[in-house]
């Protein structure tokens, strides 16, 4: 891999970045929006455009910034307040899953039903179906909207300068116990999903 011809662009990718951050900050006291229009733009360009067609080092980029965003929470975070918001956390978090889980289901397995009703209307249907591969689609749809970025609320949380008082404890342990619970449901439906 040459990171000479893609070192421009990592420049460009973070120069954007910065002024986004900045306008945004000023405009919306939102610096992670600019952030991610940004991200957006060029994670999105076509070949031929500003970015190479491998997008190895704004992606390796990416991921070291997550890593040093879940340290830093990591790093902030008070382990006492942590168990004191625990019982609390645990509620919010399971209304953080439950919630979108029967949602996302209820949703994706309700579009599913009525696309097989108009199926047996228009006679087009070719029998009996197999409802397993309908459910595994549904969960992991709820699943996947159970799951929150702990990454993006430390962030929102770190601007506001609230990541360290109560309610800052209480939204990141929340969310650390959502994403491990959402991981392992996403982990289950996927194993389920490669076995049907």
């Amino acid at each position: 891999m040459k990171f000479t011809s893609e070192l421009p662009c990592f420049c460009l990718f973070a120069v954007s970045l910065w002024l986004s951050g900045t306008l945004f900050e000023e405009l919306l006291r939102c610096r992670l929006v600019g952030e991610l229009l940004v991200g957006l733009l060029f994670g999105n360009l076509s070949v031929g455009t500003l970015l190479p067609v491998d997008k190895t080092l704004i992606i390796l980029a990416g991921e070291v910034g997550v890593l040093g965003l879940v340290f830093e929470a990591g790093l902030g975070t008070n382990v006492y307040r942590v168990l004191k918001a625990g019982p609390r956390a645990a509620l919010v978090a399971f209304i953080g899953i439950i919630v979108p889980l029967v949602t996302g289901f209820g949703f994706i397995y309700g579009i599913s039903q009525l696309k097989h009703i108009q199926e047996l209307d228009s006679k087009a249907s070719t029998g009996p179906r197999d409802l397993s591969e309908n459910v595994i689609e549904a969960v992991a749809s709820g699943a996947s909207l159970a799951s929150t970025s702990i990454a993006i609320a430390v962030t929102m949380m770190k601007q506001q300068g609230i990541l360290e008082t109560a309610l800052g404890t209480l939204i990141t342990t929340a969310a650390m116990l959502d994403d491990v619970v959402s991981l392992i449901l996403l982990g289950v439906v996927s194993s389920l999903g490669a076995s049907s």
